[in-house]
Formats: structure tokens, sequence, C-alpha cells
């Protein structure tokens, strides 16, 4: 099992630095060749294999970590990028870059690196202490199963049927109208607002 790096930026060239790994690193996906910049890199770390989405699951949860970067401007922005859910989800152990948005959905347990040195502390962390380790994953997993696309739609859709239902009037295209009644619900059914004067055949309809 190894160490699968989310995308080739920092995380790869920490890798690099270190004088041992302390695990076998695998980057998975087509083309990493056709860049010029992996030509140093260990040929050996490269599995020329693309993985799709449904069977991304297996594959975090068969590694020691899953390591993620991404853009700087996500990190210092604090937004927090779904592969962690979805490795957290999945059973596996995320090691992410360092995220200021991260503490405040997950707590402070996540494994999180800002360079070579603390990338390869962590790295040896895991491979020594695994009960710590199964205790961080099942902590996460928890975690995310509370932030799936459904239940995020459905807070998300609750907060926007609260707003209207405490606003006296809803304004759209067609001018001001009462509020009597939800524009969205949850229970999958259609319902309905016309706007004063507006034509039957016209109504607009939001579903779920």
């Amino acid at each position: 099992r190894g160490v699968y790096p989310g995308y080739g930026r920092d995380s790869v060239k920490y890798l690099v630095e270190m004088d041992k790994v302390p695990f076998d690193v695998k980057i998975w996906g087509h083309k990493w060749d056709n860049f010029e910049k992996y030509d140093k890199y260990p040929k050996k770390w490269f599995v020329k294999k693309y993985y799709t989405y449904g069977h991304l699951p297996r594959l975090y949860r068969a590694a020691n970590a899953v390591i993620i970067d991404g853009h700087e401007d996500m990190w210092s922005w604090g937004f927090v990028p779904m592969k962690l859910y979805d490795v957290f989800a999945s059973g596996g152990l995320p090691i992410i870059k360092k995220n200021c948005g991260v503490e405040e959905i997950f707590g402070d347990y996540v494994l999180q690196y800002e360079d070579s040195k603390q990338l390869y502390e962590i790295l040896e962390y895991v491979k020594n202490n695994r009960d710590d380790i199964l205790d961080i994953i099942e902590k996460g997993r928890e975690v995310s199963l509370k932030h799936t696309y459904l239940l995020v739609a459905k807070r998300f859709l609750n907060s926007i049927n609260n707003i209207i239902t405490n606003c006296k009037t809803v304004y759209n295209d067609y001018g001001y109208i009462n509020n009597d009644k939800h524009i969205m619900n949850l229970s999958g059914t259609e319902e309905t607002v016309m706007p004063r004067g507006m034509n039957k055949n016209r109504t607009g309809i939001i579903r779920v």
C-alpha cells in the first residue's frame, strides 16, 4: 500500500526533497510523463492508470495515506476541498496542505503540512502510530458523513425556505408578491408561486 498524492504540485515536490520516503509512493492517472518537470521524479511512482470516481473509495482505503494538494488561493481563503470529505468518508486517511478552513469543520485532528519536513514527520507518525490513525479516520468519517451532497442541499434549501417564510414579500422579475407559501420543499413534490397579474401558464416551478 502506498501514498497517493492528490495532485502533482507541492506534494510531489516535497516527496522528492525527502532523503527517504516512509512509504511507497503511487501517483495515479494518465499522461503524467507528458510534463517535463516530472522527468526528474522516480518513474516507479507513476501508475499509468485512471480510476473512475466510483472506484476511488477503494483506492483511498487501500492507501496508508492520501496526500491532498491544490491551489494556493484555496488554502489561504479556507476553501476546504471535497477530496478531504471523500477520503475520510471512504475510510481513508487524508493528509492535507495547511488550510485555515479545516479546523472549523473537522477540529484539530486532521493531519496538515506546510513543507517537506512537516510532511515527512507526518508520514513517520502515520507509519508508527496505527491506533491513533484509526481514531483520526473514524472521527473524520463521522464528520464527513454529516456533509454529504444530499444533506448539505437539504440544509441549504431549508435555510432558503426559512428566509422566504419570514419575509413579507418576495421580489422577482414580475414585481412584489405576497409570500403565503414556500417556494421550495424537500418532499419531492412541486409547489408554485404566481406573481400578481401573471398568467397561470407561465408559473415558475422549482423542483427538488
